[in-house]
């Protein structure tokens, strides 16, 4: 076992590799950093600017609350966008040459805003020419938890200098068993979902070719997606990026508009609707987890 630690954003970052990719993180939020090709030194990760993250995790909630509170029992907690596990340092509890494991468990701090004990486990492993993220979730509590947690990853666009923005597409493969079409839901000023959708991917191969136009209202937020996988390409380029997800409800698609990434997001979990009751049990997407239970989860990231 070893540690490599370099500076990037004002942190230290470790690393793994393998003959294929180099990856780097951040424990602060066990955040993925970079991911590079060994072969043509290509960097696939967003590197701080107009956006100052790369790819954050989501936890314990997806998106806004309604008004930034949820209710549970009889008091109200208020709770910033996206949660807090991006915010805060995690340990390092294993790292190997190609896998490297981060965990967060709860504390006084964490318990004022989230009144729940929780063990969140962060795995990133490489084989080959993919990044497979596992994500553990253990109720170390004596009651029901209720919570959401969903990935972030900001993708280079362009990948080749010599490119454009415009010159690159998402392609989509849905699973057959998923119901068409799938819907859109616009986001409101607070970042909130409107009531009703619209329909977004109506086959179960879809390309859509990239505009910043695309982002000139937020996010695109999709339901009932589930299982998938979404490549980053071009025909004027032999490299791309393939975000692959099973038993994902929700995803997001999400560039800061004008900027040069694209974020492709599966999501356990969603923003709240804009008439949200505020109950933290009864939100949409959310998953109870029993009493010293446990759950997992995660997606893979290939490039070439």
């Amino acid at each position: 076992m070893y540690i490599l630690f370099l500076l990037s954003c004002n942190n230290y970052m470790y690393t793994i590799s393998n003959n294929y990719i180099k990856a780097q993180f951040l424990p602060k939020g066990a955040e993925l950093c970079s991911l590079m090709a060994q072969n043509h030194q290509t960097e696939y990760i967003w590197q701080c600017s107009a956006w100052p993250k790369h790819s954050p995790i989501l936890f314990p909630i997806v998106g806004a609350l309604r008004g930034g509170i949820y209710k549970y029992e009889h008091a109200e907690y208020a709770l910033g966008r996206h949660g807090f596990a991006r915010d805060l340092d995690f340990d390092v509890v294993s790292h190997e040459v190609d896998k490297i494991t981060f965990e967060l468990v709860f504390n006084d701090a964490t318990l004022k805003i989230y009144p729940f004990r929780f063990k969140l486990t962060i795995a990133y492993s490489l084989i080959e020419n993919s990044l497979t993220v596992d994500y553990l979730v253990e109720n170390l509590d004596d009651v029901e938890m209720p919570f959401s947690i969903g990935a972030h990853p900001a993708f280079n666009v362009p990948l080749d200098k010599e490119l454009q923005f415009e010159d690159y597409r998402l392609t989509i493969h849905l699973d057959e068993s998923v119901s068409l079409p799938i819907k859109q839901y616009a986001l409101t000023d607070e970042g909130l979902t409107k009531q009703e959708g619209t329909p977004f991917l109506t086959a179960y191969q879809n390309e859509i070719p990239l505009r910043y136009d695309l982002f000139a209202h937020d996010a695109i937020v999709l339901k009932e997606i589930h299982h998938a996988q979404i490549t980053i390409n071009s025909s004027n380029s032999e490299k791309s990026v393939m975000v692959t997800f099973k038993d994902s409800p929700y995803l997001g698609i999400w560039n800061k508009y004008g900027s040069n990434f694209v974020c492709i997001e599966p999501w356990h979990g969603i923003t709240d609707r804009e008439n949200a009751d505020q109950h933290i049990a009864k939100k949409e997407g959310i998953i109870l987890l029993s009493p010293l239970e446990k759950w997992t989860g995660g997606y893979t990231i290939a490039i070439k």
